[in-house]
């Protein structure tokens, strides 16, 4: 038996031009989820579905990966590809107006929420089961805040990480760390 890798290495993936959350913080916002081998997950703002393929591997569920760019469902259909999962359905539009007829998943990863993040949020409060977990990934103090509140008006359990990683590299002959963009990883539990 093989074992799955996790924390794929970004240059695995198939890219283009469209941004991939990297390695180190896909690992810690999937552990955040805390995903079981039969859970349903959505992946808001799905990318390059770096994320959506990481948690293929990992249960028997099915992934939704949502996203409305065109160039980002062609990279999430070649990873999903290249990957060999099969438990990936591909929604392509915005959230939460292609979220419609989505039930049973408990847990939630928001990557990118088009401006829409209110909305997605209250969608999902509403159709999310009795209990689950939310993984809201964050450049923007906006979206932060913005998070933060709604999860507190609704009683939800929460924990704010930002996570700052910094990588060796080789500039003629010496070596330096460069610094990938900070990102706040929100967690939110509702439920048992």
């Amino acid at each position: 038996m093989s074992n799955i890798d996790f924390g794929i290495n970004d240059n695995d993936f198939i890219r283009g031009e469209v941004p991939i959350t990297k390695e180190e913080v896909r690992v810690i916002a999937i552990s955040k989820l805390k995903l079981t081998k039969d859970c349903n997950v959505l992946d808001i703002g799905a990318g390059t579905g770096s994320i959506t393929v990481e948690i293929a591997r990992l249960i028997d569920g099915m992934v939704y990966a949502i996203e409305k760019e065109d160039d980002a469902i062609d990279l999430i259909q070649k990873n999903s590809f290249k990957f060999g999962v099969s438990n990936v359905k591909i929604i392509q539009g915005e959230a939460p107006y292609v979220l419609d007829g989505i039930t049973g998943f408990s847990k939630v990863v928001i990557g990118g929420s088009g401006g829409n993040l209110d909305e997605i949020l209250q969608w999902v409060d509403k159709n999310i089961l009795p209990y689950g977990n939310i993984v809201i990934l964050s450049i923007t103090l906006d979206t932060l805040t913005n998070a933060n509140v709604f999860f507190k008006n609704k009683n939800y359990e929460t924990e704010i990480t930002q996570v700052s990683i910094n990588k060796l590299v080789n500039v003629k002959t010496v070596s330096m760390f460069k610094s990938q963009n900070p990102i706040f990883i929100i967690c939110a539990k509702k439920g048992e």
